[in-house]
Formats: structure tokens, C-alpha cells, sequence
């Protein structure tokens, strides 16, 4: 399947709008987590839609302080990084007259921030920000003057004339990709004239390059250049809407070469008969290059709204170049278009489920929502369409996908409906272990058992097979805990033995077929039922395999942190820590909860000899819960003030928790009683500070059970 390709029905759908257009609500306020899909609901709007103008101003003001904020804190490629993103957002049309003058301080540290390492494109685009936005500020003119200016001189020295022009073309390509000015386009349209007539000249007949003076690879560079400047030309007149422009471009031009002969016939079908002629340039360009399709099917959208090929176009581009949300809002205008086609909603539905899993796995409950209201629309539909063939996906894995979503985000009762659901479309291991570690965390231990004897019960699917042995040790685990919670010593220890040599049968077989991470998880778990046995010394070399087994994983470092920051047992938290805080692959934000753990397992030992972590987060920047967190516990940000920022039940666990560790640390238990109670009764089952608080409030029981014992 390419990716505007595909038999579709037509069907007319005169005044038909885009689906996202009608359902766009122009937010609060924007976040880290919320920006990719409040992007991707703009870049799903139609150039005239109502909401773009308010949704991309608040997508730009937010990039525009966050921006500044990277940049005062010593980051400057992360504020340019956000300054780009910013630029972005506008439509060619939009500008200049669009630009938001908040920008400006992002700007200018932009400038002064790249202009020494030699930025050319991004220091342009600051400059061109600058002088838009004030016109009359003569240095700002200047400087845009003199930079220009220099990048013309400072490319004198280079051998030929074709490769200087390369050089000055490379940079204003990043250029009009952030600010496509028109006199940025101009610039650049001059470049590719120039570029083709300095390489006509050096293959002219009468003037070959000398033997020697061009190497294989600059040769070959050459070649390549001088048969696509239709190509190059088109793709920079597509960036601003107006691709017929590249005709009249490369009127004192002589294309040349099979690539631009087939995008000048394009461009020539796009004037006699747009309809076929925008998705005949999509297809040229294609997976080389979708951002240049894309827009081609774009604008196609607008100007042949008739019928699903466009927004399908969109849609598999969008989905090809993994941004999900805006792929989906296509794909159910393609289907509004043309409901009778079975292949559009195996494709929607595809990707329903992989956006319904990043979007979880950036915890953006909302869209995940939506993502799953929309599966289950999309599956309703295709049942009523074609009753008698199979849904094209899992039924019983979407709900338990969303039920883990609920789960996470502490919506309890949620959770259970969807994870019932997904049991009663089809029974897992998966989502009856979870079923089951509910009813265990709310006390409904028999039901607790119930679920897990089914699940221990229940064969796995022939392509799971290599899981059996995993899947035993993990449930017998879970059941062994509710008989401990029962008191039930014996029994609870007869199956953390049972698990134990399941787990060795599994993890040492041959040709077991685990995966890194399941070998990883297999490890950490059986080092978790080491220790319940109280054979701690064993348990340290089963973590020692896990992290081994993946040495990036960050669920093994956090596990591994939680557990011993919850049991106050420093060393092996410092440990643990230290290989964890090197690894570039994890995630600031997770380092910071790293950071915490450590620290609290300081306070309560009274051992605060080493500084990294502390230090760690006191030099945690930015306004995103996490950081606020990391500022309360290096001791700059009050409790009160950190309480009042909690938005959601998650975060006031997390306020509750770290609060009541700083009153455990000081000796004030009835207080810190109070606050972990608290944080179960958020329900946040999910988080590793409920775990934490359950454990901890465990040993503070049963510290005050051992001293009404001794008492006389």
C-alpha cells in the first residue's frame, strides 16, 4: 500500500468540512504532555477554520515561554528547539502580519544564544521575527543585513560555484522551513536558478570537469542536483501553498532527468485538472518525502473537498510519519466520506490502537479517551456496515488498554469496567492479573483469589506459549501475597518457593524466547520473591541480572528505588541510583523521582554524606509538576503552595506522599500516618507512592503492634 495510494468510492460531499474542524475546543491552558495533540488538531484544520487563528496563539505563547525558560536556565538548543516549534505553527498565508509579539524575547535569546556557534538558518529566523515585528528598529535591520551579507562572503573561498550555491541553499532551506517569509522564498527560488545554471555549466559539452577536480561523492552530488531542480522547486513552492508558482519558476530553466520530467507533468496536471493532478505530486514524493506530500494532499483537500482520497492521503502520511492524533481525525473524515469501504477502518482502526498506546504512554488520559470513544465508534460503525465479517482488530486488547489507562490515572471503578469488558470480549492473563491486584488493594481478598485462580487456569494463545512459565511465577507471586495479607504464613510461603523455581525453570531455559525486557522483568520479580523469603543476598544478584538484562529500562531503576526508599535501606538505594543517574536514556522527569527517593531515604537514615542526589534537584528548572515536586523536596517551594498547584488526584498523592516521608524523617509518625492514609484514598493504585505508603504504613503498624506487646 503506498501512501496516497488505494481504490476509493466517490461520493460528493459538497460543504462537507473536516471532522477536527467541528470538534476543536481551544483549551485552558497547554502542558508538556497536552502540546502534541493540540498540534496535531491544528495542523487537522482546514487554513479557514474559526479555531485556528485562538489555538495557534496558545500553542505560540506557551512555546514562546518555554523558550525563554530553556534558555535562562542554560539550555539554549532546547529553547530553540521550542522557538522552532513555535514558528511552525504558522500557515505561510499567516505571515508576517500573524506573529505574536511574545516571541520576541524568545528571539533575541535565540540569537544571542546560536549567533556565536554559527546558526545561520535559526539566527535568521530570529532576526526575521525581530524585524516583522518591529520594523523601525534599525539595528535589528541591520543585523539581518550583515549576516546575509556574511553568508554570501564567507562561502568565496570554496572550489566551484555549484558548491558554494549547495552551501547557501542548505541554510536557507532550514530557513524556510521555520519562517517561509516571502522574501525568504524569493531567496531560495534564486538559489535552486543559480544552483542549475552553475552545474549546467560545469557539465556543459564544451567545459567537462577536469579529471581530478571533483571527487566520486561530488560528482555524484552533482549529478543528482542538476536532475531535480523541478523537484527542489516544487517542494519549496508546496511549503507555501502556491506549487503552480514552480512552473513559472522554472520557465528560464531546462529541467533535466526522469524526476523532474515526472513533477513538471504533474504540475501541468495539477493546472488542467487539480482533482488528480495534487495526488499525482503526493505520490511523487511520497515516503522520500512526506512533509512535501503532505501538503500537496493538503492542499488538494481544500481545493477538491469531493470525495475521501485527500483526507485518506492525509491520514496515511500522517500515520507513516508517527503523528497519530491528526492521522485519526483524517481518517474519520475519509470514512464520513465513503462509510462502505472495509479497508478504511482496518487502517483507522490500526492506528487507533498504536495511538491509543503512545498516548497512554505519555499519560495523556484525555486523548487516550478520545482515541478509545473513537475505536469503539469506528468498530460500531464497521459491525453495522459488515455484519458478518471479523472486526479487523482485538476488541478485548483495546478495552484492556484503556482499562490500564484508567488504572494508572487512579480511576478505579473505570478501570474495572473496561478490564471486565475486555475480559468478557475475550479472557486474558493480563487483564484478570489486574482485576485482580484491585480487589487484592481495595481488601476484597477472596475476590482477589478467585481472579487470580482463573487467570493461573487460563492457557495462553499459541504465539504466546514462551510466556507460560513467566506469566505461572508472576500470578503465583500475587497469590502468595494475599495469603501473607491473610496471615497465612505457611501457605503464603509454600508459593513464593513455587514461584521461585518457576522462575528459575523459566529464566535459565534455552531458547525460552524471552525478550530483553521480559527477561528484565522476570529477574526484578524474582528478586522481589527473594526478598519475601528474606534471602536478601540472593535477591541482589537477581536485580543485578535484571538491570543486566536491560541496563536502560527505567521501570527496573524505579521498582528497584521505590522499594528501597519505602524500607529506608540507603545503601542499596545509593547503589542502585548510581546506575541509573548515567544512563541518557531515561527521561529527566524520571530521574527527578530517582532524586526524591534517595533524598527521602537520607532523611530517614540520617545520612546525607552524599550529595548527588540533593544537588540533582536543585538545579531542576521549569514550571511542569514534576519540577515544582523536585523544588519542594530540595526545600525551595512550601508544602501549602505545592498543595495548591495539584490540578488532578495524582499529583495531591504525590504532594501527600513526599510530605508525609519530610514528617516521617522528622519523628512526627501520627502525621505522617494521616498523609499516607491519604494517599490511599486517592486510589492512585497505579503509582509507585501508593505502593510505597501501603508498605510504609505496614511497618509503621507493625512497629506499633511490637510496642503494645512489650509494654507492661
Amino acid at each position: 500500500m503506498t501512501a496516497c495510494g488505494g481504490a476509493t468510492a466517490r461520493r460528493s460531499t459538497a460543504g462537507h468540512d473536516s471532522v477536527s474542524s467541528r470538534h476543536v475546543r481551544i483549551p485552558s491552558q497547554v502542558t508538556d504532555r497536552s502540546l502534541p495533540r493540540l498540534r496535531a488538531q491544528l495542523d487537522g484544520l482546514r487554513a479557514d477554520a474559526p479555531e485556528r487563528p485562538a489555538l495557534r496563539d496558545l500553542l505560540v505563547q506557551y512555546l514562546a515561554r518555554r523558550c525563554v525558560e530553556s534558555l535562562e536556565a542554560g539550555h539554549p538548543l532546547e529553547g530553540a528547539s521550542q522557538f522552532a516549534g513555535a514558528l511552525t505553527l504558522y500557515l505561510p498565508a499567516d505571515l508576517p502580519g500573524a506573529l505574536d509579539p511574545r516571541l520576541v524575547p524568545c528571539a533575541k535569546g535565540v540569537r544571542d544564544a546560536l549567533a556565536p556557534v554559527g546558526d545561520e538558518a535559526r539566527v535568521m529566523a530570529a532576526l526575521g521575527v525581530l524585524h516583522h515585528l518591529h520594523p523601525s528598529d534599525r539595528g535589528v535591520a541591520a543585523e539581518r543585513q550583515l549576516l546575509q551579507a556574511w553568508s554570501v562572503e564567507s562561502r568565496q573561498s570554496f572550489t566551484n560555484e555549484a558548491e558554494r550555491v549547495a552551501s547557501l541553499i542548505a541554510v536557507y532551506e532550514d530557513l524556510v522551513a521555520l519562517l517561509p517569509l516571502p522574501e525568504v522564498v524569493d531567496r531560495l527560488r534564486g538559489l535552486y536558478v543559480e544552483r542549475h545554471v552553475a552545474l549546467r555549466r560545469v557539465f556543459s559539452v564544451s567545459q567537462m570537469p577536469p579529471p581530478g577536480s571533483l571527487t566520486r561523492e561530488e560528482y555524484r552530488t552533482f549529478v543528482m542536483a542538476l536532475g531535480r531542480t523541478a523537484y527542489d522547486m516544487t517542494r519549496l513552492y508546496l511549503r507555501v501553498g502556491q506549487p503552480l508558482r514552480a512552473l513559472a519558476a522554472l520557465a528560464d530553466v531546462r529541467p533535466s532527468g526522469e524526476v523532474d520530467r515526472r513533477i513538471l507533468a504533474a504540475l501541468r496536471s495539477v493546472e488542467d485538472s487539480p482533482a488528480d493532478g495534487y495526488l499525482e505530486l503526493a505520490q511523487l514524493f511520497g515516503r522520500e518525502d512526506p512533509e512535501s506530500a503532505l501538503r500537496a494532499c493538503r492542499i488538494g483537500r481544500e481545493v477538491t473537498p469531493e470525495g475521501p482520497r485527500y483526507a485518506l492521503c492525509i491520514g496515511r502520511l500522517l500515520a507513516l510519519t508517527g503523528e497519530l492524533a491528526g492521522a485519526l481525525a483524517a481518517y474519520d473524515e475519509a470514512i464520513e466520506a465513503s462509510p462502505g469501504e472495509a479497508e478504511l477502518y482496518r487502517e483507522a482502526l490500526e492506528i487507533t490502537e498504536e495511538s491509543l498506546r503512545q498516548l497512554l504512554a505519555d499519560e495523556d488520559l484525555r486523548g487516550a479517551r478520545e482515541a478509545f470513544r473513537k475505536a469503539r465508534r469506528f468498530l460500531r460503525d464497521f459491525r453495522r456496515a459488515f455484519p458478518s465479517r471479523d472486526l479487523p482488530v482485538d476488541l478485548a486488547k483495546i478495552e484492556l488498554l484503556m482499562g490500564m489507562g484508567e488504572y494508572e490515572a487512579g480511576n478505579i471503578d473505570q478501570a474495572v469496567e473496561r478490564l471486565s469488558a475486555s475480559v468478557s470480549a475475550k479472557a486474558s492473563k493480563e487483564a484478570l492479573v489486574q482485576l485482580g491486584v484491585i480487589a487484592e488493594r481495595r481488601g476484597n481478598l477472596d475476590e482477589a483469589v478467585r481472579v487470580y485462580r482463573r487467570a493461573l487456569d487460563l492457557d495462553l494463545p499459541q504465539r504466546e506459549a514462551r510466556l507460560d512459565g513467566w506469566w505461572r511465577a508472576t500470578i503465583l507471586e500475587h497469590v502468595a501475597d494475599v495469603h501473607a495479607a491473610r496471615n497465612e504464613v505457611s501457605r503464603a510461603q509454600a508459593l513464593y518457593s513455587e514461584a521461585i523455581d518457576t522462575w528459575r525453570r523459566t529464566l535459565v531455559s534455552r531458547g525460552s524466547g524471552l525478550s530483553a525486557d521480559e527477561l528484565a522483568s522476570g529477574q526484578l520479580r524474582r528478586g522481589m520473591v527473594l526478598e519475601k523469603l528474606g534471602r536478601r543476598d540472593d535477591a541482589l544478584e537477581a536485580f543485578r541480572s535484571a538491570i543486566d538484562a536491560r541496563p536502560e529500562l527505567r521501570q527496573t531503576y524505579a521498582q528497584l528505588l521505590s522499594y528501597y526508599a519505602a524500607d529506608a535501606r540507603l545503601n542499596e538505594a545509593l547503589q542502585t541510583y548510581r546506575s541509573a543517574i548515567n544512563h541518557s536514556s531515561i527521561p529527566e522527569y524520571w530521574k527527578i523521582y530517582y532524586a526524591m527517593w534517595v533524598v527521602a531515604t537520607q532523611r530517614r537514615t540520617g545520612d546525607s554524606t552524599e550529595t548527588t542526589a540533593i544537588e540533582y534537584l536543585r538545579d531542576v528548572r521549569g514550571d511542569e509538576w514534576q519540577n515544582r515536586l523536585a523544588k519542594f523536596y530540595a526545600g525551595t517551594m512550601p508544602y501549602q503552595s505545592l498543595l495548591a498547584t495539584a490540578r488532578t488526584a495524582g499529583q495531591r498523592a504525590e504532594a501527600y506522599f513526599y510530605e508525609a516521608l519530610n514528617q516521617l524523617a522528622a519523628g512526627r509518625i501520627p502525621e505522617a500516618t494521616d498523609l499516607f492514609r491519604q494517599v490511599l484514598a486517592t486510589e492512585m493504585m497505579g503509582f509507585f507512592e501508593y505502593d510505597m505508603a501501603r508498605r510504609i504504613l505496614a511497618q509503621i503498624g507493625s512497629t506499633s503492634a511490637a510496642g503494645a506487646q512489650r509494654a507492661p
